[in-house]
């Protein structure tokens, strides 16, 4: 477990940040996601 430390920091940091933000974030990606998408099979 020695090596191990950090990345649980990194983790229960990035799910405190995801708890903090979470659904708005989720919903913003999920539309940018969406639009990227749309907008390349439209020039295609």
């Amino acid at each position: 477990m020695d090596g191990y430390p950090g990345y649980i920091l990194v983790f229960v940091s990035g799910l405190m940040v995801g708890c903090i933000l979470g659904h708005r974030w989720i919903r913003i990606v999920y539309y940018w996601a969406q639009n990227k998408i749309r907008h390349l099979r439209d020039h295609n």
